[in-house]
């Protein structure tokens, strides 16, 4: 219950945020922000960032509001979410949100993931790090979301193309 309103208590600091993003020399209020990312990358950053806000407002519900709640937090992830930390078999674009949120729930037992990924994950993980940033339940919605979409934007979407690559590649060598 406390991830719900989390959510909504994150939608509504992007609402009355006074802070604005410049996107092509034009000023954004966070709201317009969000949505202008929407209509850039489509669906696929809508559930990116579903993934990131995730770890944000369980963050904010077992670090802040209930710290009773993150042992079963833990179990939740472990057992019903992500059973398996090997996420191998997915693409790679896949792995780095997955990896991200799953060793964010359950920082005990790493993932395993494309040396690529790691490196990607092992980045962005460290100290002042983005998902640092992301991890913070002392911070606002709207200054995590430009740290997720940068994320989107400097790790899962090369991955994505990546993963494109080797599928490109793969399908010639099986095709000769």
């Amino acid at each position: 219950m406390l991830h719900e309103i989390n959510h909504m208590i994150n939608h509504t600091e992007l609402k009355l945020s006074k802070r604005t993003e410049t996107i092509n020399n034009k000023k954004l209020n966070m709201l317009d922000y969000q949505n202008h990312l929407y209509e850039t990358f489509g669906k696929t950053f809508e559930e990116f960032e579903n993934i990131f806000e995730d770890i944000d407002v369980n963050n904010q519900a077992t670090k802040l509001q209930a710290p009773v709640f993150e042992t079963p937090k833990q179990e939740i992830y472990q057992h019903l979410c992500a059973p398996s930390a090997d996420f191998s078999q997915d693409p790679l674009h896949k792995q780095f949100s997955w990896a991200c949120l799953r060793e964010s729930m359950i920082s005990h037992e790493p993932c395993i993931v494309d040396p690529l990924v790691q490196r990607c994950v092992d980045y962005v993980s460290q100290p002042g790090g983005l998902l640092e940033t992301i991890r913070n339940p002392k911070l606002n919605y709207d200054e995590q979301l430009p740290a997720i979409a940068k994320l989107y934007e400097k790790y899962y979407l090369p991955l994505q193309a990546e993963q494109k690559k080797r599928d490109t590649n793969n399908e010639s060598r099986d095709g000769s």
